[in-house]
């Protein structure tokens, strides 16, 4: 038996919340490592796998998998304001007391073994995850109004992975963008094509400001 589905939209808020406050409470302690990142890849996939393209999904969003279409596409606990929320507190760099989460980061990259596969494919996420709140249409198409500090959130991403533009359109991102859009984007109200565009226009971006 699934919970219901407003214990598990409560949940899913929950975990998030705490996770956050975690992440910031552990930064403060200790270097983040590979480890915590594969964290915040999976708190993004539970986020985006539980969103739906509806205002109001609840209470019949529930299917099979116990975790689709509970997570409304706006308000403060949406799924698009919680990859917000998890995003600004890694990579949002707003000049106050608090750094962005990502200069706590050590990856001990070895000089000739590149950046591990499993980073790649967690920034791989963080791309698709901002480029979706950016994109998503409603269940009557119509747009959203953008996140707060959304187009900053995405900028200070795309420059603080520190990855070059051949990277950003590599072979690993591009099969994670796929994978990605496959299990989502409909739910989501996520135009694919609209989404690539983004992706490309973030990456133009970070070569203007370079």
């Amino acid at each position: 038996m699934h919970a219901g589905a407003d214990e598990l939209f409560e949940d899913i808020v929950k975990a998030v919340r705490t996770r956050q406050a975690i992440f910031q409470q552990e930064a403060a302690e200790r270097p983040l490592g590979v480890v915590d990142l594969l964290r915040l890849r999976v708190l993004l996939v539970v986020v985006l796998g539980a969103g739906s393209r509806k205002a109001d999904p609840l209470p019949t969003g529930l299917d099979a998998s116990g975790l689709q279409g509970v997570l409304p596409i706006s308000g403060d606990e949406s799924w698009r304001h919680l990859v917000g929320n998890l995003l600004f507190d890694f990579f949002r760099n707003h000049g106050g007391v608090r750094k962005p989460l990502i200069s706590s980061v050590v990856l001990g990259i070895d000089g000739d073994g590149g950046l591990p596969i499993d980073v790649l494919e967690c920034w791989a996420t963080c791309y698709w995850a901002i480029c979706a709140t950016r994109v998503a249409t409603n269940e009557r198409d119509d747009s959203i109004a953008p996140l707060t500090g959304g187009k900053d959130i995405a900028e200070d991403l795309y420059r603080y992975t520190q990855l070059l533009p051949t990277e950003l359109l590599s072979d690993t991102v591009r099969s994670t963008f796929e994978g990605m859009s496959a299990r989502y984007a409909e739910r989501l109200g996520v135009s694919v094509a609209r989404l690539e565009e983004e992706h490309r226009s973030l990456i133009e971006t970070l070569l203007d400001l370079a």
